[in-house]
């Protein structure tokens, strides 16, 4: 975590690192920089400074991330219908001009490859008309949804674990990062401080006791 404070209107800005265990480590640098680089410059300090600061965290951004997976679900749309309307039909063109069509595999492939770029299209398409159905006003404010952080911990493994619901396209299991619709993602769903959340996994069942929750909502109120 960054803390910043500033002297005064072009004078010197002082950067505050969280180094844990109570303590800050601090730089001076010119005003507009913003680099928090550790180096030669940072000394320790102990938190208990009289400060002004403004917390600068990374939430989750509701409206801007589901913006971007909109775009990238309709350019790869796009891509497709490019491929279905115009590329496709000349290669099972040019492949049925080979004559034989029983034992083509030119145009056996061609065709295979048409109806997985049809079925895709349609599979993308479902999926945006989802995420423009989603109302953050919906997600609950004090039980597990979309954008909240939970930590966990697990009785079957007895340890503390960590997780961010996400949708699927951002899903990241080794950085914490995992679905509403995955299995852990759907147990949680729904679920508050205290619950315990039973997951069903082909390798057996795990029970998660839910042991603080940060809703998408609580996030928002602190940037």
């Amino acid at each position: 975590m960054t803390y910043h404070l500033s002297t005064g209107s072009g004078r010197a800005r002082y950067l505050f690192k969280d180094l844990g265990d109570r303590f800050l480590a601090f730089s001076m640098c010119q005003p507009g920089a913003e680099s928090t680089r550790p180096d030669a410059n940072f000394y320790p300090a102990r938190v208990g400074l009289s400060l002004s600061y403004a917390r600068t965290s990374k939430v989750y951004n509701f409206a801007s991330m589901t913006e971007q997976i909109r775009k990238k679900l309709q350019d790869e749309i796009n891509a497709l219908e490019r491929e279905l309307v115009h590329e496709l039909p000349k290669e099972i063109k040019k492949a049925a001009a080979l004559g034989d069509l029983s034992e083509n595999a030119e145009y056996h492939m061609a065709k295979q490859r048409q109806e997985y770029v049809k079925a895709r299209v349609r599979q993308l398409s479902k999926r945006l008309a989802e995420l423009s159905m989603v109302n953050m006003n919906n997600i609950p404010r004090d039980k597990v949804g979309l954008g909240s952080t939970v930590k966990v911990y697990d009785n079957t493994k007895n340890e503390e674990r960590e997780y961010n619901l996400v949708t699927s396209e951002e899903s990241d299991v080794a950085a914490g990062k995992i679905s509403t619709t995955s299995p852990i993602g759907r147990a949680l769903l729904n679920k508050k401080v205290g619950d315990t959340a039973l997951v069903v996994t082909p390798n057996g069942k795990r029970e998660l006791e839910i042991l603080s929750l940060t809703t998408i909502h609580d996030e928002a109120s602190v940037d």
